[in-house]
């Protein structure tokens, strides 16, 4: 999925190792190339 700058965003499920929860949102600001195993 391609966002672009300045976007906002919200997560779609809970990232508990992060303490990030479903629903919080925030604004694309960077962006950086994703290895290829991920």
């Amino acid at each position: 999925m391609k966002f672009a700058l300045f976007s906002q965003v919200a997560l779609r499920e809970n990232i508990p190792k992060y303490n990030l929860r479903k629903g919080i949102t925030g604004t694309i600001v960077e962006k950086s190339p994703m290895p290829e195993n991920q």
